[in-house]
């Protein structure tokens, strides 16, 4: 009994979690959806500086 009662505890905690993940990210969507856009430099890499390398 005392098994299935962990175990039930284990699965209610693990769905907690996922809870938290879910609006944790989506709280870092909006973030990002409201943050400005990243420069070119960051969007494309270290090749604008020397495209001849």
């Amino acid at each position: 009994m005392v098994v299935i009662q962990q175990l039930e505890l284990c699965i209610e905690m693990m769905k907690l979690a996922m809870e938290l993940m879910v609006v944790v990210a989506e709280a870092v969507r909006v973030f990002l959806s409201y943050s400005t856009p990243p420069s070119p430099f960051l969007r494309h890499g270290f090749y604008i500086i020397s495209p001849n390398l």
